[in-house]
Order: C-alpha cells, then structure tokens, then sequence
C-alpha cells in the first residue's frame, strides 16, 4: 500500500467515524444539559425551603428573646452587661 492510498484510506475513515459519532455526541451533549437543568431546578427548591425554614425559625427566636425581655428587663440588662465585659476582656488579651 502506497502512502497516498493510506491517507485516502484513513482521511476516509475518519470522516465516516466523525459522521457515525456527530449525533450521538449531540445527543450526549442535550441529555447532559438536560439533567443539569433539572439539578438546577431541585438546587432551587432546596434553597427555597432552606430560606423559609431559616427565616421562620429566625423569626421564632427573635419572638422569644423580645417576650424574654419584655418579662425579665433587668434580667436581659446584666446578661448583656456581662456578654459586653467577657468580649471586651477577650478583645483586650489581643
């Protein structure tokens, strides 16, 4: 077999071999994006519910701390004047 004739004959196979994967490549490449669309979309709605359970429980302790103090005012007055010398005390040993 001649050099030329092998060229011909790989240049051939390689178009044919190129046309035989073209499709399926392409549909590859769609099935793909389609179950990333679809990862997104539960993604999304994962993160949805998250932000409404956080929200709500954030919503609740803010609820409790102001009945909390509402009740017990001196109560929360000293708890906050003892938090603001233990950080002030830590900040100062920097």
């Amino acid at each position: 077999m001649k050099a030329d004739e092998f060229n011909g004959a790989a240049a051939a196979l390689g178009m044919s071999a190129r046309d035989r994967l073209g499709p399926d490549v392409k549909a590859l490449a769609q099935g793909a994006n389609a179950v990333l669309n679809d990862f997104t979309e539960a993604a999304g709605a994962g993160i949805d519910d998250a932000r409404s359970r956080i929200t709500h429980t954030a919503s609740r302790a803010r609820e409790s701390s102001e009945n909390l103090i509402h009740r017990h005012p001196w109560r929360a007055v000293a708890l906050m004047a003892g938090a603001g010398l233990v950080l002030g005390w830590l900040l100062k040993r920097r």
